[in-house]
């Protein structure tokens, strides 16, 4: 069986299923609203145009989906800033080991940074609860992601997890495109990124040999976003009352399409990606046993992002806040501050247990920071 095939369920369109596909894009009045959003003085024959000109998912993500991005920053951002790009090697490919706090920005700003600073696009892990229609799971494939299929049971569950291992390296080494995945199971609701030792085993999971030299063949960058404002922090609120609680939670119908909608069209503020250098295995001690390697590296991988962490006005306020004090006022206006608190009182009212899940979202990042400094 050609190893394409073996990725045919998770993987984004290959080039020749873009060209079976293409015609009929230019027909589907979502394609045509959204690239309209972009480019408003698109006509209908201008978007058929564009469409038949792209050959492949690289050129949907830079020629569609790219100034439809830019139009979105413009609309609800104060922009998108960056580091460390410079420090990468063009010539390689990367898996950008990243906290999570946006479903669809995230990715698709490191993509947007990726291009810009000539390193190549990434295809994304998403999982399959967020693609649960075909209209959603086209333009999931379009924008090159690829499918982490999560409702499974053990046994499907390991070896969808070794197929995708698999797949991974294989982006990384024959496709030659970057990879980007979340340091963990869903978004960080509560602001405190925490890296799951499983993401990393989960990747090794396909290897032949040394797992130390398989690790390094990843080509591991930890990768910090930040926004200076979470259009879905009241949205994430119900869900960490529940894990305060010690409560089940279970998400409304339609929860994460809300959630996706929310994070792409609200206010967003400053918005910032850091990426390290590669990982150095000579960072981490512990290679003679595979599973504490694998909890070292999370463990490096959490320092780095919280090191790297761009922090924002908003975090500096909340954090003061919440310790009743003053000790970072250089970092904010009292015009920031009062902002920033009508916005907890319009989302939490009086309820005290809300705004201290409310002040913490956006205040952990800083204590993340303290605790980085004196490790």
């Amino acid at each position: 069986m050609p190893q394409e095939d073996i990725y045919k369920a998770m993987r984004p369109f290959s080039a020749a299923e873009y060209e079976m596909l293409k015609s009929h894009l230019a027909e589907k009045d979502y394609v045509k609203l959204v690239m309209k959003y972009g480019t408003p003085t698109l006509t209908d024959d201008d978007i058929k145009r564009i469409l038949t000109e792209c050959h492949s998912t690289d050129d949907f993500v830079v020629k569609v989906a790219y100034p439809v991005v830019q139009q979105i920053l413009r609309d609800t951002s104060a922009g998108l800033s960056g580091s460390g790009f410079e420090k990468l090697n063009k010539d390689k490919r990367y898996v950008f080991f990243s906290n999570h706090r946006d479903i669809v920005m995230d990715p698709i700003l490191l993509n947007l940074s990726t291009y810009e600073n000539g390193i190549g696009l990434a295809q994304t892990a998403t999982g399959d609860n967020l693609t649960p229609d075909e209209m959603t799971r086209t333009v999931s494939k379009l924008l090159k992601n690829f499918v982490v299929f999560r409702s499974l049971s053990p046994k499907e569950m390991l070896k969808s997890s070794m197929l995708m291992s698999g797949y991974i390296h294989h982006v990384l080494h024959d496709e030659n495109d970057n990879v980007w995945i979340a340091q963990r199971e869903g978004r960080s609701k509560d602001g405190n990124d925490r890296s799951d030792a499983a993401v990393i085993k989960m990747m090794c999971l396909s290897r032949k040999g040394d797992v130390a030299e398989y690790l390094d063949s990843l080509h591991l960058v930890p990768m910090a976003i930040s926004y200076q404002w979470d259009p879905n922090d009241v949205l994430k609120l119900p869900a960490l009352l529940a894990a305060r609680r010690g409560e089940k939670y279970i998400k409304a119908p339609g929860e994460d399409f809300e959630s996706i909608m929310t994070g792409v069209r609200g206010y967003k503020g400053a918005i910032h990606i850091a990426v390290g250098e590669r990982l150095d295995l000579s960072h981490i001690t512990e290679k003679s046993n595979a599973n504490a390697m694998f909890k070292e590296v999370a463990r490096y991988m959490d320092k780095e992002i919280h090191r790297m962490y761009f922090l924002h006005d908003t975090n500096y306020v909340a954090y003061d806040i919440l310790n009743d004090g003053e000790a970072h006022k250089e970092h904010y206006t009292p015009q920031l501050k009062s902002q920033f608190i009508a916005r907890m009182e319009a989302a939490c009212g009086d309820d005290n247990e809300k705004r201290e899940l409310f002040l913490a979202m956006y205040a952990n990042p800083v204590i993340n920071r303290y605790k980085y400094e004196q490790e």
